[in-house]
């Protein structure tokens, strides 16, 4: 092993039947005796109890993690382990003599912000309860008095060993915890009527929807039936079949569907129908019920450790994923309003993760781009198709913009290629233009993908690790898709870091003030405020202020503010 690596120890000790201590109490004695071998005890957490599997004569067990150093070889650890176990793991039963001592050393790969540690010795095995992400721990494995799960003791070593992860928890999520708790119960006030009347719209429209595809294919059909779909498009239609499910059928999927209604009307029509149809289910039907009659105000639940990149979700309702690039969803914003006399203001950084990959890359052309303020997508296209940024035409921006975007997410040229309209060919000449053009970004790429490769992980400005199980699959559009992950994580995850230091920094800065301002929603990019209107002009130079300053980057954050009687009109 590598000089005093650090290697955690799961000890297990039986409960016998008849309450006898013994088994602990020669947990502990192994413990102590491992400095006999050189090895150094650097912390033992809570003890925790684990249900008996389902059998009338097996006990509960008393469990523990044992971080250890030692500068001993793998086989030289089992054999001090062995050693413990047989010498303090048996006592007298009433019938025969008990094993009642279990010490395996644990392989963390796979737990929550993982940092593996590798231990390359095939008779060294995993406790089965260790290995199990947080969604499957049984509710009984917790500490009978701190309720901590196992998950949580080994989220807490782990943290112990990188610091980065400690301040991440401790200077940023923890207080950030708080000013979510306060956003839940301020809640954000809801206009029923105008859901209720958008509902109706929805509806008119869907009805006008099906029977529009009802008549494109001959005869009435459910339009949220794969299985009819499948029959229309496919065997009566004689459309084309681009890809097929698991078990053989055409998909009907929302790629499928996309792909088909360039060259197709139905597809095209149960596209707007599918989303028109969740819109309504999701949204302005059940927004109504979620809305707090006392106080008219709806109250999401926030949640800190769901997503991979440390951006925050919600759910009850789930108000992060309202669409804003149809003008239905943007609609339904309208509903989300202020009380007489005060206003909604929405504060959002502009262009932040592009801002983040000029930072990462440090590509010379594009950090001097966002540092002159220049319209970004116009500067690359102006480099891409080497003209002067006058002479760029409305479609070269918007290819230039589709090249940015899509890069942030290791879209390929395949990828750009079919969201632009355009051949293979062209599309993957347009990336090496672009790359020419801005090395820092393939350099920034390339060496982002190897570290992937070779830790497992990558990390966020500020040191949050983003873990990637997938790196290594030997299935290629799965490792594929991994390394398009390890390309966008750091840049999503930083966006989500700085978003929650300038939460931090306004509601610091607010609580000192006079201001009538509160953070009732965090979307994303994007803060949201109910603000009074007197105080509308100091609240947004506090908060611009506060949301520049909320990380220091080698390009500048720029906030882009409105306000109005809605959510919709503080856009």
């Amino acid at each position: 092993m590598d000089d005093q690596a650090r290697i955690f120890l799961g000890i297990g000790a039986n409960l016998t039947p008849d309450g006898f201590s013994g088994p602990r109490e020669g947990c502990m004695a192994a413990i102590d005796s491992l400095g006999e071998d050189g090895i150094t005890v650097k912390s033992v957490s809570p003890w925790y109890r684990t249900a008996p599997v389902p059998r009338s004569d097996q006990p509960w067990f008393q469990n523990a993690v044992v971080e250890i150093e030692t500068d001993l070889t793998p086989d030289q650890l089992i054999t001090v382990l062995h050693e413990r176990e047989a010498r303090f793991g048996r006592v007298r039963m009433e019938r025969n003599e008990a094993r009642v001592l279990d010490i395996d050393i644990l392989d963390f790969r796979g737990m929550v912000m993982n940092d593996p540690v590798v231990l390359p010795h095939p008779r060294m095995h995993v406790r089965a309860f260790v290995l199990r992400p947080l969604a499957d721990l049984s509710p009984g494995w917790v500490h009978p008095v701190s309720g901590q799960s196992i998950a949580a003791l080994i989220a807490v070593l782990r943290l112990n060993q990188v610091p980065s992860l400690q301040s991440i928890y401790q200077e940023l999520e923890l207080p950030v915890m708080q000013i979510l708790r306060e956003m839940e119960n301020h809640g954000a006030l809801l206009d029923v009527d105008i859901l209720n009347a958008q509902s109706v719209t929805l509806g008119m429209r869907l009805e006008q929807l099906e029977s529009e595809a009802q008549a494109l294919a001959g005869r009435p059909f459910n339009l949220a039936s794969p299985k009819q779909l499948q029959e229309i498009l496919f065997d009566e239609l004689q459309l084309p079949v681009l890809k097929k499910t698991p078990k053989g059928a055409p998909s009907t999927n929302e790629e499928v569907l996309q792909e088909l209604a360039l060259d197709y009307p139905l597809p095209k029509l149960l596209i707007e129908h599918r989303s028109l149809s969740k819109l309504k289910g999701t949204y302005t039907d059940r927004l109504p019920g979620d809305c707090d009659p006392a106080d008219g105000r709806v109250h999401t639940s926030f949640h800190q450790a769901v997503t991979s990149t440390g951006r925050l979700s919600s759910s009850d309702p789930n108000l992060q994923n309202i669409p804003i690039r149809t003008e239905e969803g943007r609609r339904i914003r309208k509903a989300f309003i202020a009380p007489d006399g005060w206003s909604v203001m929405a504060a959002d950084y502009s262009q932040i993760e592009l801002r983040i990959m000029a930072h990462l890359s440090g590509d010379k052309s594009l950090v001097d781009a966002f540092a002159r303020g220049d319209d970004i997508h116009r500067a690359t296209s102006a480099e891409v198709f080497d003209l002067e940024p006058m002479f760029v035409t409305d479609e070269q921006r918007r290819r230039a913009k589709a090249i940015n975007f899509g890069l942030i997410y290791g879209m390929s040229a395949f990828g750009l290629a079919r969201q632009l309209g355009i051949e293979r060919a062209e599309a993957a000449a347009y990336i090496d233009r672009y790359f020419e053009r801005y090395p820092g970004v393939r350099h920034y790429m390339d060496s982002t993908r190897a570290m992937a490769h070779e830790k497992g992980y990558v990390e966020t400005v500020y040191g949050r690790r983003l873990t990637l199980p997938d790196i290594h699959a030997r299935q290629v559009p799965v490792r594929q898709a991994a390394e398009r992950a390890a390309i966008n994580a750091p840049m999503q995850g930083t966006a989500a870091d700085i978003i929650k230091r300038a939460m931090l920094r306004v509601h610091q800065a607010l609580a000192t003030s006079n201001l009538g301002c509160h953070l009732l929603l965090q979307v994303h990019d994007e803060l949201v405020f109910e603000v009074r209107n007197r105080d509308i002009d100091p609240a947004r130079q506090l908060i611009r202020l506060e949301m520049e300053a909320a990380a220091e980057l080698s390009v500048p954050l720029v906030v882009d503010i409105g306000s109005g009687d809605s959510w919709f009109e503080a856009h």
